[in-house]
């Protein structure tokens, strides 16, 4: 009787492991949002501004910056035949005119000495041009 017993328990025990793996559930888990929603969201990438491109000029006639790729460097020993009185370096525009950042157009303002002023006393600063205008 114990036999039976056993053995009934044992085919039991089978028969529902069988129904159980061969019966589909009642319910399923779903979700209508995509696995990559659930995530947190990354915060947005943050471009850094652009470095601004510095210009080098001189300040000219205390309101213009004439940069110096619109100037050249003129020493009296350079055989330049102007610029009588000048002792060293002196500015003069590279071309008939040198034009400002602001778009003034400026000839050489002292022809006959040291034109835009000795490189001792104007001085080359360098400037964000967007902030110069």
């Amino acid at each position: 009787m114990k036999e039976k017993i056993f053995l009934f328990g044992l085919v039991f025990v089978f028969g529902l492991g069988i129904f159980f793996h061969f019966t589909p559930p009642r319910y399923e888990v779903t979700s209508d949002i995509p696995f990559e929603a659930n995530l947190l969201p990354s915060p947005p990438l943050q471009e850094s501004p652009p470095e601004p491109v510095l210009v080098d000029v001189i300040f000219y006639n205390d309101m213009h910056y004439i940069p110096v790729s619109e100037l050249r460097v003129v020493d009296h020993i350079d055989g330049d035949v102007e610029g009588v009185g000048c002792s060293g370096a002196y500015w003069r525009p590279r071309g008939v005119l040198a034009q400002a950042l602001d778009g003034m157009l400026f000839s050489d303002p002292d022809p006959e000495r040291c034109g835009f002023g000795m490189v001792t006393d104007v001085p080359v600063r360098t400037i964000d041009p967007t902030l110069a205008q």
